[in-house]
């Protein structure tokens, strides 16, 4: 969406120099430490023309590049609605839309940056290697990352210099909740890190138990998504399929019965929750946690899940070697999903992150977003007399930003 407020022309993101090398259907990335390893796609080359008439399209935008000239991985996106939307990435990029179009944004250091979220335009966080944080309230990002002392795991206390340095891990999640401004806010990391800042007493804590059915557990795998739907109940998911649920008084290990990483969690409520993985899995909690039959999704890395709050039936799901499928069949899933993948878009590009919300569907009639009803075609008839509409951006490697309904 928004592509015809960046360009009057409708043309893909092609960067030169991308940080991510594609090639056939497989992509290689630099290993971090404590990150996840670099892991192929699966599937291959795939036939174009199965796209359906959704409106998708790059969005025009020449900001993603770096100071070297190369094109930004951006890894995460968040809004506070759509004409206020951040997407961050590689060595400290950060991409704002204000509706009209995309602009860098500086921060105060060119730190690799993996999670966004927020509560307000004014009030939005993002996450980074090395227990970065940074904060932006409306007039420019600062740092607010936690001290050395909530990483620290030993009782011999805090090293100084580069050793103290060395023991704070990276973060791959962030989840804000709050209305005016952040009461409590959620990071997850390496090594099962969960940390949690109280937007009162401004302070950190790391100090969070967990229990597997009743007994205390150290979590060590590597946690890279939080979601919530209150400040005292969030869903963290992470590698070798790690769930966690609870709050900042204590988090409780559930069973899902796989063993896959599980890279990204979202939902409606609590008891229609979505997390994406690994080899195409893809978890739905109603009650506990379960896996979605389906025979058509592609045994892909999906890296991000969102979906209408309006329209149940239905959640977008993406992940590398340009995999965007639509799920439907939802949420009670009796006769498994149905899954309408639309590989065209980007071929072969890796997509990291997913956000969207809704606007009224009088926006897509005077073609103020995106494309007009005519362009929507089938999207349109499927909304019947719904009369909000998604509007969803992606967000990727080499820069990419598309979005659609």
């Amino acid at each position: 969406m928004f592509w015809r407020f960046a360009s009057a022309a409708l043309a893909l993101v092609l960067l030169i120099t991308p940080v991510i090398l594609v090639s056939q259907g497989c992509e290689e990335t630099q290993q971090v430490e404590d990150g996840p390893p670099p892991l192929p796609d699966a599937g291959g080359s795939r036939a174009c023309g199965d796209v359906g008439p959704y409106g998708w399209a790059p969005v025009v935008q020449g900001e993603a590049k770096g100071d070297s000239g190369e094109a930004s991985t951006l890894f995460a996106v968040w809004g506070a609605s759509e004409k206020a939307i951040w997407a961050v990435g590689t060595a400290g990029k950060v991409l704002h839309y204000d509706g009209t179009e995309w602009k860098s944004q500086a921060v105060p250091q060119n730190v690799t940056l993996t999670g966004v979220w927020g509560t307000t335009e004014k009030d939005v966080w993002a996450v980074g290697y090395a227990g970065t944080v940074f904060h932006y309230d409306g007039t420019g990002w600062k740092d607010h990352s936690p001290p050395d002392t909530v990483f620290v795991t030993t009782d011999g206390g805090v090293p100084t210099g580069d050793a103290g340095a060395a023991l704070r891990r990276n973060l791959w999640g962030v989840w804000a909740a709050g209305t005016v401004s952040t009461d409590a806010l959620y990071a997850v990391g390496d090594r099962g890190l969960v940390i949690y800042y109280d937007g009162k007493s401004k302070l950190w804590s790391d100090k969070i138990p967990v229990t597997a059915a009743g007994t205390a557990v150290k979590v060590q795998d590597q946690l890279n998504g939080v979601w919530g739907t209150s400040a005292s109940k969030v869903y963290i998911v992470g590698n070798f399929g790690t769930v966690l649920e609870g709050s900042k008084t204590g988090l409780a290990l559930q069973k899902t019965g796989i063993t896959k990483d599980l890279h990204a969690v979202w939902g409606r409520n609590d008891n229609d929750i979505y997390a994406v993985g690994t080899g195409g899995t893809i978890l739905h909690r109603s009650g506990g946690w379960k896996p979605i039959g389906t025979t058509t999704a592609p045994k892909q890395v999906f890296r991000g899940v969102w979906g209408p709050s309006s329209m149940a039936s239905i959640t977008y799901i993406v992940g590398w070697d340009g995999t965007l499928l639509r799920m439907s069949g939802g949420p009670g899933f009796s006769k498994g999903a149905q899954i309408d993948p639309y590989y065209c878009i980007v071929p072969g590009r890796r997509m990291e992150a997913i956000w969207g919300t809704e606007v009224p569907i009088t926006m897509f009639d005077a073609g103020a977003i995106g494309p007009t009803e005519d362009d929507l075609g089938a999207a349109v008839s499927d909304m019947g007399s719904n009369q909000m509409v998604p509007a969803v951006w992606v967000v990727g490697a080499s820069g990419m930003v598309i979005a659609g309904p």
